[in-house]
């Protein structure tokens, strides 16, 4: 099943494709205080038996503090019911403010880095850097 969910100020678009056991959401604009709320819409969705969702963020162009908060919040409520959330395509902005938010840990690494390196080491730093 496929899904577009669109918000009143038409800077977000949410695109969420369902099947049994995995739901997919894709993230298209910016994300910010003014317009989070877009994500609330994913709440009426019956996961039923799904056990995966992963939450793309390669098409969004701009993500505030709010919208990582918004976001944070979601996979934490995901998780709760056993379910497991991945978050990914963050931009390195976009990584910077998880980051200084204090959510890092949400995200998957992102394709170019080097995933034998400890994430606790300063080369991991380094390494997210050098990322596009």
């Amino acid at each position: 099943m496929n899904v577009t969910l669109h918000n009143s100020t038409g800077l977000i678009v949410v695109h969420a494709e369902l099947d049994a056991s995995q739901l997919t959401i894709n993230l298209d604009g910016e994300l910010d205080a003014a317009n989070w709320r877009a994500l609330d819409l994913l709440e009426e969705l019956d996961l039923g038996a799904v056990l995966l969702i992963n939450i793309d963020l390669h098409d969004l162009s701009f993500a505030d503090g709010t919208a990582v908060q918004a976001l944070r919040a979601y996979a934490d409520a995901r998780s709760s019911e056993g379910r497991m959330v991945s978050i990914t395509g963050a931009s390195s902005t976009t990584r910077r403010v998880f980051a200084v938010i204090g959510g890092a840990e949400y995200l998957a690494p992102p394709a170019c880095a080097d995933l034998t390196l400890p994430r606790t080491s300063p080369q991991w730093d380094d390494e997210l850097r050098s990322c596009p």
